[in-house]
C-alpha cells in the first residue's frame, strides 16, 4: 500500500468542520474528481434481487463519519483503496483536517497528490462558508 497524507487549518471549530465533512451530499465539493450520481438504474425486478434480479453492479463503497474521533472513513472493498478525514482542535474556533489515503503500490503518486492538493485548497476554501 502507498500512503499519503495532507493537512489543512480551517477557522471553525472542530465540531463545525467534522459536520462538513460527514455530510455525504457534499463530498463532491471538497473531494477533488468525485461526483454524485442523481438516480441509480436497475435491471430486473427488484423484488427478486435475492434470485440475482435487480442486483447493484457498481462496487459498494464504505463512507462512515464516527463523531466521537472525528473521524470520516472511507473504503472500496476489493480494491484495496481507503481514507480517511481527521479533525483535529486547534483553538475554539480553529482546527485542523487530516486527509490519508492508502493506495495500492503502483498508484500513480504525481496525480495523487496533485488531487490531495485540490482536496486542500477545496476544504480552505469551503469549511468556514460550509
Amino acid at each position: 500500500m502507498a500512503d499519503f497524507e495532507r493537512s489543512v487549518t480551517v477557522g471553525v471549530a472542530a465540531e463545525v468542520a467534522f459536520d462538513f465533512l460527514a455530510d455525504p451530499a457534499r463530498l463532491p465539493a471538497w473531494v477533488a474528481g468525485l461526483r454524485l450520481e442523481d438516480s441509480i438504474a436497475v435491471d430486473g425486478d427488484p423484488v427478486l434481487q435475492g434470485e440475482g434480479e435487480g442486483a447493484p453492479t457498481a462496487p459498494e463503497a464504505g463512507f462512515l463519519p464516527d463523531r466521537t474521533t472525528r473521524t470520516v472513513g472511507w473504503s472500496l472493498p476489493g480494491r484495496y483503496y481507503a481514507g480517511s478525514a481527521e479533525v483535529k482542535p486547534l483553538l475554539t474556533s480553529m482546527s485542523t483536517i487530516v486527509i490519508r489515503l492508502h493506495l495500492p503500490e503502483g498508484a500513480d503518486a504525481a496525480s495523487v497528490n496533485a488531487a490531495l492538493d485540490q482536496t486542500v485548497a477545496n476544504l480552505r476554501r469551503l469549511v468556514a462558508g460550509g
